[in-house]
């Protein structure tokens, strides 16, 4: 996938030590698909974050009340503008995203450019283990509370 110079993605993932495994295989779709995209991880437990490799590690621990999450993902995002995005992509750190994602996402941010976008959701198996992309499409089963476009549409919202 190629940037457009006028629209930069860059990925967010606030993450925990209880979501690690989740979040490898996130970088690991990530850097298999689009290794250009810069990762930044906001790591949310107390003490000095782990290595993630291919990707920027923020520090924002806790507060008195837990999870700071606005907070985790407002750093996020300053990293990732002050490395030049236009585009800003927050995943959760469980989601894996398919192969179409980013580039899908920067399509709509041409078509669309000040709007707020979100795209298909859906849930894999818990045992699920994804080796190609192929086993990620296969998968797929989208929220049917949720709108699913067909393959390269894009829906604008309503009021």
């Amino acid at each position: 996938m190629t940037q457009h110079p006028a629209c930069r993605a860059a990925v967010i993932t606030c993450c925990s030590q209880n979501r690690w495994d989740h979040l490898m295989h996130q970088r690991d779709a990530l850097q298999q698909q689009h290794p250009e995209v810069p990762h930044f991880v906001v790591w949310l437990d107390e003490g000095s974050p782990p290595s993630v490799p291919g990707a920027t590690v923020i520090l924002v621990p806790p507060g008195p009340a837990g999870f700071r999450l606005s907070a985790a993902r407002n750093h996020g995002a300053a990293a990732a503008i002050s490395n030049g995005a236009t585009l800003l992509v927050f995943l959760d750190a469980d989601c894996v995203p398919g192969p179409n994602l980013l580039p899908r996402y920067l399509q709509a941010a041409r078509d669309y450019p000040s709007a707020v976008l979100c795209g298909p959701v859906t849930y894999l198996a818990e045992d699920f283990v994804m080796s190609t992309s192929v086993d990620l499409a296969a998968a797929t089963r989208p929220h049917p509370g949720r709108p699913a476009p067909a393959d390269g549409a894009t829906v604008a919202a309503t009021e």
